[in-house]
């Protein structure tokens, strides 16, 4: 890892406020001015960013399910793009991510996150 791109306490807060407006994990490492393979490292090497990054992702989980939610309940709803929407869903928590009650698979499962 470059020492310049070293692990800060601050980082973990600043993650869980990127899953606040729905960003995910590439959009997480270019906020801290990291790479992704450096982003992995740090989740591994820290564990209170592991659990910021845990916390994150149930953060952009809800802002993407509040999205629909918002929109469906506004006058323009008949422009909700429910295609789009599924197809991000699918594309951020995988297919399982439209069943009720499933949550984001959590960081610390390794042997699920590595796969994907």
């Amino acid at each position: 890892m470059n020492p310049d791109r070293a692990y800060r306490p601050e980082f973990d807060q600043r993650v869980i406020e990127m899953g606040r407006e729905g960003k995910w994990w590439a959009e997480m490492a270019l906020g801290l001015g990291i790479n992704l393979p450096e982003f992995y490292a740090m989740m591994r090497e820290h564990w209170s960013f592991a659990r910021a990054v845990e916390q994150a992702d149930q953060e952009c989980w809800d802002w993407w399910w509040n999205q629909a939610a918002a929109a469906l309940r506004s006058d323009d709803s008949h422009r909700f793009n429910l295609a789009a929407w599924t197809a991000a869903m699918r594309f951020w928590f995988g297919p399982e991510a439209l069943a009720t009650g499933v949550r984001p698979l959590r960081v610390t499962d390794w042997s699920i996150r590595e796969r994907r």
